[in-house]
């Protein structure tokens, strides 16, 4: 949902240094404003309302794209603007006009009608000319409202399709109106867009004295239309339906509210904000820096007008959600990105944000950005998943090979673009509009990239690529077939040992056949990824890593003590889990062919076809909570999932995001074992928690670390215990038993990964043999129960060459380690109060990337897993648990 928070709130603190002036024609046009409204002939007509009392305009002429009709009604007409081509039957703009409530219908709004119309695609119009004081004082306007609210529900509209739109007192007559539809029943409209909407017309607020000297429409007089009382009459100016600032904002639809920063009515929309926010309202405020009230009128003429009337169509996308209709995958079409193209366009946006004149104007080119990044990733992402599901494809394998190639300069660019915004004069504002984090997340690429690494960048994409398809193309034989690494894991966890000792032998003796590959590999991979750090002045490859990683909150000194915790609580805590697996399964040592083996019998299978695995997973998550039927039914529908697994398929699983379809994407490979559900929790979460913040209007939002993506994947796993009858049968216990002991027993591999490629990075000089030394010493601390038999290539260190992250993702693994923590809270947690649980859970889902780590867990009610103790209270209740 749209969730965008309040902007430049500061402005009506009073301790701010300085007023941001906005842009030279902002500033110009307001001081010719200052200046009418101080000549003492119409100055004083203009401040209290007269003029609008008895303005005489030119006919208006409905433009040649569209069609103006009339309604009439008992008390006051309508006009309902509708385009000739391309007309929208979705959704519905009800639009109420401002004036103080003593103004009367202007061609301006019917201009705006022709705006609401283009930015919200071809939408509707209906404004309505409704009856004002001081003839008709309140409750005249609300009942008008109320009127043509519901005529548009006996033409057939839904409520969710009516969005209220309002200026000044129209802004505040469409939050009177959800206040009166709310308190008597009703259902409300699925919007409101409210431009410096008058909430509050007893005057309280601080702007009202704060900005008594700088607003040039209303201020320095008293005798002006927003202390007018005609519309208030006898009554109590308090009412929420004349001032809904003193309402109730619990159960309103997304808002989106605009006002300028030195507007006497300023505080009427921040404190509105607030009060909403505070209820649960999906509410987003932006205060333009220098603007005056109404500045939207001033259209396409100001920076800051346009980049409102940008906002306005982000917002009205998000409601209406046309623009980027859901697709099947198989129907995305592609075409290959134009570098050239796209360096052109991040060129012109840089010299854009040269030559803007306000932080607002900045803004608006930002959302530029954002487009210009979702076609990038959009058609990368699609070449690379159909990559994926045939690696075969000579096709695809020269598109990737062209992403190759070509991302690292597209680095390039990004990070020059972000080096301007970085170094913004407005940055106190963009600051405000995208959040600390992200110029955080900003600062660390400065510090990962430079323009003399493409080079090793692409060699470096092309290396690991090579290491996908080494993988991805095993041929191994096997019991008269043949199969691929993923494939194989169904025999690698037999109950017969003797099929799993013969299975694991046919996988090593691949391993041995491509080591000496991977050995080089690897080798090309560190020394280039050591260049490259050491080109940019550092010791090694490990703070470049940290850099790549995005660790914004922590770094080696705190993972560091993390792992030592890991040693400490939990290797003996998964010594013993591995004791109770050995004697569940009857062997009198555990031999690396009874990995991942839980009970003699074999571990627990799904009990049904892959499709009958997504038809339970469908009927899941339609339990679970109403966002996750939402969630799975679209990724059903949209054929999201790509999961049968095939000869030529890559190994492995992942979930990524398609920008411009607004859609997860899940790629797996079942292949009849526990892990096919896995996919359905593990790589479910990850996908819900992209499909709840789609339509984030800030992107950087969105761009989650991966320490966070892991906890709503791994936390997901542990809240679809209650459904795994529908996946295991009689055996949903064992399952359940497995999944515990699986997912403590990770956490010290997990750290054993990690600590090995801090080694590897810190000796770069290291042989190959080295290499494997260093594997098998860890093997030691953190899986001393595991004895390899002397197999030649796991017995002599080789294991880490099957882990694609030490090849693809340097210092991933150690994420999984700590949101495995945070999952165990979570685990924890429901066990106590399921519902307190899930609210948090979609509470941290929705807050993405806008905070540092450790607050955003404080935030979700979590523990840091750094913290001293976190570990150790973790490791007492699994035992409890186990």
């Amino acid at each position: 949902m749209y969730d965008g928070g309040i902007q430049m709130k500061k402005k009506v603190t009073g301790k701010h240094k300085k007023e941001l002036e906005g842009s030279i024609r902002g500033y110009v046009l307001r001081q010719m404003i200052a200046h009418v409204t101080n000549d003492h002939l119409i100055g004083k007509k203009i401040k209290s309302g007269e003029m609008r009392k008895n303005l005489v305009e030119p006919k208006w002429k409905c433009p040649k794209l569209f069609t103006m009709e009339e309604v009439v009604m008992p008390h006051f007409t309508m006009e309902l603007l509708s385009p000739k081509e391309g007309a929208r039957e979705d959704f519905i703009l009800l639009q109420l006009h401002g004036g103080g409530y003593i103004g009367a219908m202007r061609n301006a709004y019917r201009t705006f009608a022709g705006l609401y119309s283009e930015v919200g695609k071809g939408l509707k119009v209906l404004t309505i000319d409704y009856r004002v004081a001081p003839e008709n004082p309140y409750p005249a306007a609300l009942l008008d409202a109320l009127t043509a609210y519901d005529w548009l529900l006996e033409q057939g509209w839904e409520e969710q399709q009516i969005i209220v739109a309002g200026d000044s007192a129209g802004g505040g007559l469409a939050l009177a109106l959800c206040m009166f539809l709310k308190d008597n029943g009703r259902k409300l409209p699925g919007g409101i867009i409210a431009m410096s909407p008058w909430t509050d017309l007893t005057a309280s607020g601080p702007s009202y004295q704060e900005n008594y000297e700088k607003d040039p429409l209303f201020g320095n007089t008293r005798d002006s239309l927003i202390y007018n009382k005609d519309y208030v009459g006898d009554h109590d100016p308090k009412n929420p339906y004349i001032s809904p600032l003193f309402g109730d904002f619990t159960g309103f639809p997304p808002m989106l509210l605009q006002v300028g920063s030195v507007e006497m009515l300023l505080s009427d929309s921040v404190l509105a904000a607030e009060k909403a926010k505070a209820a649960g309202v999906k509410v987003k405020l932006t205060v333009y820096e220098g603007m005056f009230h109404i500045f939207q009128m001033a259209l396409k003429l100001l920076p800051e007008s346009r980049a409102a009337w940008v906002e306005i169509e982000r917002f009205l996308k998000i409601i209406c959600r046309k623009e980027t209709k859901p697709m099947k995958f198989s129907e995305m079409p592609y075409k290959r990105l134009d570098i050239e193209d796209a360096k052109k366009r991040y060129e012109e946006l840089m010299k854009r944000l040269k030559e803007a004149k306000s932080g607002s104007e900045q803004w608006a080119i930002h959302q530029d950005y954002y487009k210009l990044l979702d076609e990038i990733e959009t058609y990368q992402t699609i070449a690379s998943i159909r990559h994926d599901i045939d690696t075969t494809d000579e096709f695809y394998e020269k598109e990737q090979e062209y992403y190759d190639e070509v991302l690292p300069i597209l680095d390039q660019y990004q990070v020059e673009y972000q080096k301007e915004l970085f170094a913004s004069p407005y940055r106190e504002y963009l600051e405000q509009q995208i959040g600390p984090v992200a110029f955080k997340n900003m600062e660390l690429s400065f510090k990962a990239f430079d323009e003399s690494l493409v080079p090793l960048m692409q060699e470096e994409n092309a290396l690991a690529t090579r290491y996908g398809k080494v993988i991805a193309t095993a041929q191994i034989p096997f019991e008269g077939e043949v199969y691929n690494l993923s494939l194989m894991r169904k025999f690698l966890t037999d109950s017969d040992r003797s099929v799993r000792r013969r299975a694991w032998k046919a996988v090593s003796d691949y391993f041995l056949s491509v080591t000496n590959e991977l050995d080089e590999i690897y080798d090309k991979l560190v020394k280039n990824r050591t260049k490259q750090a050491r080109m940019l002045g550092y010791e090694n490859f490990v703070e470049l890593g940290y850099y790549r990683m995005n660790r914004n909150s922590y770094g080696r000194e705190e993972v560091e003590k993390f792992r030592e915790q890991v040693k400490e609580y939990f290797v003996p805590f998964a010594s013993k889990i591995h004791e109770r697996r050995r004697a569940r399964i009857g062997v009198e040592k555990l031999s690396y062919v009874d990995q991942d083996v839980y009970f003699k019998e074999g571990n627990p299978a799904p009990v049904g076809t892959p499709e009958e695995i997504m038809a339970a997973g469908q009927r899941m998550y339609g339990e679970l909570s109403p966002e996750t039927k939402e969630f799975f039914d679209f990724m059903q529908e949209n054929q999201l999932f790509d999961v049968l697994g095939r000869k030529t398929k890559r190994q492995g699983g992942y979930m990524t995001y398609i920008p411009l379809f607004e859609s997860p994407f899940i790629f797996a490979n079942f292949n009849g074992t526990s892990s096919d559900v896995d996919v359905i929790t593990h790589e479910c979460g990850h996908a819900f928690q992209g499909y709840v913040v789609r339509n984030e209007e800030v992107r950087e939002h969105r761009d989650i670390t991966m320490e966070t993506a892991e906890i709503h994947s791994m936390s997901m796993e542990y809240f679809t215990y209650g459904w795994m009858k529908e996946f295991f049968g009689d055996r949903m216990g064992d399952y359940l038993a497995m999944h515990l002991e699986d997912s403590a027993a990770f956490v010290p591999y997990g750290c054993m990964v990690d600590e090995f490629q801090h080694i590897v990075y810190e000796n770069p000089d290291m042989t190959p043999a080295q290499r494997k030394e260093a594997w098998m010493e860890l093997e030691h601390v953190y899986r001393p129960y595991l004895d390899y038999e002397e197999d030649p290539f796991f017995g002599a260190g080789g294991w880490w060459q099957k882990q694609s992250h030490i090849f693809q993702c340097p210092f991933y693994y150690i994420d999984y380690c700590l949101a495995s923590i945070c999952a165990m809270q979570y685990k924890k947690m429901m066990d106590e109060d399921f519902g307190k649980a899930w609210e948090s859970y979609l509470a941290l889902c929705r807050l993405s990337a806008k905070k540092f780590y450790v607050p955003m867990l404080e935030e979700a009610g979590l523990t840091s897993p750094f913290a001293e103790g976190c570990i150790k209270e973790i490791v007492a209740h699994f035992e409890k648990q186990l």
